[in-house]
This record gives C-alpha cells, sequence and structure tokens, in this order.
C-alpha cells in the first residue's frame, strides 16, 4: 500500500486525481476555488489547457489575486514567486484536507 501511496503522489497528472479521490492511506484533499486559498494548499498550472503539468505549494497569500499567492516549487528552486509570474492557460487549486494512516 505504501509503495502504491508513493507511485501516484509523485506523478503530475495523477495528483489531483489521487488527492481528491484517495479514501485510503496518505492525504486527501478536495477541489477549491482561488478566493478560498490558504497556506500550504496546492495549485496546478495548464500550460497548455489540457493537461496540468505543473505542481506547486502555496507558502503565502497576501490577497487572493494570482499576484498575491506566493508559492514554493522545485522548478529553479522557486520560493515566494507570485503565481501571476507564470505563462499559463488554467489553474486549479487544490486544499488538502488532511492524511490518514
Amino acid at each position: 500500500v505504501q509503495l502504491l501511496y508513493y507511485h501516484n503522489i509523485l506523478k503530475i497528472n495523477n495528483k489531483y486525481k489521487f488527492l481528491v479521490n484517495n479514501r485510503g492511506i496518505g492525504p486527501y484533499g478536495k477541489e477549491i476555488n482561488q478566493s478560498d486559498v490558504k497556506l500550504g494548499d496546492v495549485a496546478q498550472l495548464s500550460f497548455d489547457g489540457q493537461k496540468f503539468g505543473h505542481t506547486l505549494i502555496i507558502i503565502n497569500v497576501d490577497n487572493k489575486s494570482l499576484e498575491g499567492i506566493k508559492i514554493a516549487s522545485h522548478t529553479f528552486d522557486n520560493y515566494g514567486k507570485s503565481i501571476a509570474e507564470y505563462t499559463f492557460q488554467k489553474v486549479r487549486f487544490i486544499q488538502i484536507e488532511g492524511v490518514r494512516e
């Protein structure tokens, strides 16, 4: 079960499905509106408007605009970058509601 958990959480395109559908061990969450984002939530970007290909962790919310939502990501070691600084077609937000053991 643990191996399945780590395999699912690491694949970008499966993160959304894993988090919002997980009923077993590990983190679970729900898709939320931009107006509901807070520290620790996840943002996913779609650069082509079809597939979501980049996952960001929200580390600060100055305000609920894209300029006010700050993220951390592994790409170029971004920390404190505004989501608005990315060029993308779509964004979705996921709130982590908890973790099951």
